[in-house]
């Protein structure tokens, strides 16, 4: 079966990284996969040296971060019509029998299928709350609305993700497929690197202890909540440096982080190393803090435990799932520093004993096989509800619908609005 993979990014985050292990690992014999990226990139270098086909077409959010502004999102939903255009001709070019869209944020994917007819599910991979959409983007009974009429299965990578969903969706059937983790892979690259190496690289003194945290550099990630635990600490634990690596998606965020740190005389404690290879820097540290306010699964704290480290991480959807409290790390509320900050403590002080045979045991259960076979029969699933439902005009209109709201919400927040939508 030829399937399609849209990916939102062409990064090395969670989600392209998750992509990339179910592409690497589905039965090459029953599926042929292609990967759809917005533009070059790890995802595509790594899916290519694999020989996984890749496609390189532009794709946009339509449901905007966090932090943008309605000026950034208005201009990202020029050029969606067009840009699902190019996509169904790819598509039907390829010959696609179904479409999955890795992300929810993309529409592209969404809209050609229903054009051409063929099946669609999403990968829900978050959790949305207050903030994630914007207020100025509307209530979230417009994106499940969507998720419910483009497609005929939504997978969740967690029941935290699932249960939201259930509670707004009335259609499309929730299922949930944790993402699966390439264990053996994993310790590979954490052994192939010394200690001396990842100090090296991270300008570090030879006796320090690293407190990791692993994800990009976003608000709803809380790596400021993690300055501010810091500063509660870092006077009883002079050797502990603070590692935050991920990619910088939103600029103002790393700038208040900088500013924090330099008024709090933590400049030095800390390292903002970019995106890197998590692995070999795990495998080197005390600990793993995963202090996000929002989190639908949480690959840093899964890769943490695979590695038998500890992890301090906040009870924000996905980690409660993963962390067995008082055995293999310890859970606190988000947007708490104080709080994070005893956790962290308690971890550095050896105030409590971690098992990381137990954290190990956990990780083992998200191998990749099981990942992929499920993921497999979600999408055989999907593909047999589609052609039982008969749902083609229905999904084309609704597609239509949806763009022309898209347009109308444009011009109400001053844009221009995207051209009205066209069936082919």
């Amino acid at each position: 079966m030829r399937l399609a993979l849209i990916s939102h990014s062409a990064g090395g985050g969670g989600a392209e990284r998750a992509l990339a292990r179910l592409a690497r690992f589905l039965d090459r014999e029953a599926w042929q996969p292609l990967v759809v990226v917005p533009e070059p990139g790890p995802l595509a270098d790594e899916l290519s040296s694999q020989g996984i086909a890749v496609s390189v077409l532009p794709t946009a959010w339509w449901i905007p971060a966090t932090h943008w502004p309605a000026a950034q999102f208005v201009a990202q939903l020029a050029g969606l019509e067009e840009r699902a255009a190019g996509l169904a001709a790819l598509l039907a070019a390829e010959r696609i029998d179904i479409v999955h869209s890795n992300t929810v944020v993309t529409l592209e994917g969404a809209v050609a299928a229903a054009r051409l007819g063929l099946p669609h599910t999403w990968h829900s991979r978050g959790l949305f709350d207050d903030r994630f959409p914007p207020p100025y983007f509307g209530d979230l009974a417009f994106l499940f609305a969507a998720f419910d009429r483009l497609a005929d299965s939504l997978v969740c990578v967690s029941g935290a993700v699932a249960d939201q969903s259930r509670a707004h969706c009335r259609e499309v059937p929730v299922e949930v497929v944790p993402d699966g983790l390439d264990l053996e892979g994993l310790a590979r690259r954490a052994a192939a690197v010394s200690r001396g190496h990842v100090l090296g690289q991270l300008d570090l003194p030879a006796d320090a202890r690293i407190v990791a945290c692993v994800g990009g550099l976003q608000r709803r990630k809380g790596q400021l909540d993690l300055v501010l635990a810091a500063a509660r600490i870092a006077g009883r634990f002079p050797d502990a440096f603070f590692v935050l690596a991920g990619s910088a998606s939103d600029p103002e965020y790393v700038t208040t982080l900088r500013d924090h740190l330099e008024e709090l005389g933590l400049t030095a404690r800390f390292r903002l190393a970019g995106y890197l290879d998590a692995a070999p820097l795990l495998a080197q540290c005390e600990l793993l803090v995963h202090p996000s306010h929002s989190e639908g699964f949480g690959l840093a704290v899964l890769e943490a435990l695979a590695l038998g480290r500890p992890v301090v991480a906040t009870r924000c959807g996905g980690p409660e799932e993963l962390v067995e409290p008082g055995r293999t790390g310890l859970l606190v509320p988000p947007a708490e520093p104080e709080a994070l900050a005893s956790a962290i403590s308690v971890v550095l002080a050896a105030e409590a004993r971690f098992d990381p045979e137990a954290a190990r045991v956990r990780a083992s259960a998200f191998g990749p096989q099981a990942a992929g076979t499920a993921f497999e029969a979600f999408l055989r699933r999907a593909h047999a509800r589609h052609a039982a439902s008969r749902a083609g005009i229905a999904r084309k209109k609704a597609a239509d619908l949806l763009l022309a709201e898209l347009s109308a919400r444009a011009a109400r927040l001053g844009g221009p609005a995207a051209p009205p939508p066209s069936s082919p």
